[in-house]
């Protein structure tokens, strides 16, 4: 399937404002019954980022029209998968210095976590980066 982006500025930004406002937005809808860091709340939260990460790419649909130029993979970034290498590339450069700092001082690259339990682990350090570079990154 060809799509073809092509809108106002004003309507542009409006999108990526809906955008925005539908993943922040998930992440309120369910009741607040326990802070923000009970695994309860990070379950909830988890789900709704993830059910917002999949509808992101057909809401994208909503602003397209047909067209033989783009496939829609290409905009959500999916072009070729050498594509991926130059940004991941410079991610590990990005980390690098806290990684090999964290070495060197002897802390470890988990030691902040100790005290958190597995569903917050999997929520800092899987499910948010996924979900934001999604969101934020990709579909932008």
């Amino acid at each position: 399937m060809t799509v073809n982006f092509s809108l106002s500025l004003p309507w542009a930004v409006s999108a990526s404002l809906g955008l925005a406002l539908l993943f922040v937005g998930s992440l309120y809808l369910w009741p607040q019954k326990y802070p923000r860091n009970h695994p309860t709340c990070v379950k909830q939260r988890m789900i709704s980022a993830v059910i917002v990460t999949i509808i992101a790419p057909l809401y994208l649909l909503l602003f397209s029209s047909p067209s033989p130029k783009h496939h829609v993979l290409s905009w959500i970034g999916f072009t070729h998968p050498l594509t991926a290498l130059p940004p991941l590339f410079i991610t590990v450069l990005l980390f690098i210095g806290p990684l090999y700092q964290a070495v060197v001082t002897g802390e470890g690259i988990l030691s902040n976590y100790d005290s958190y339990s597995d569903i917050l682990l999997t929520r800092n350090l899987i499910v948010a980066p996924i979900t934001e570079e999604n969101s934020f990154q990709e579909l932008f």
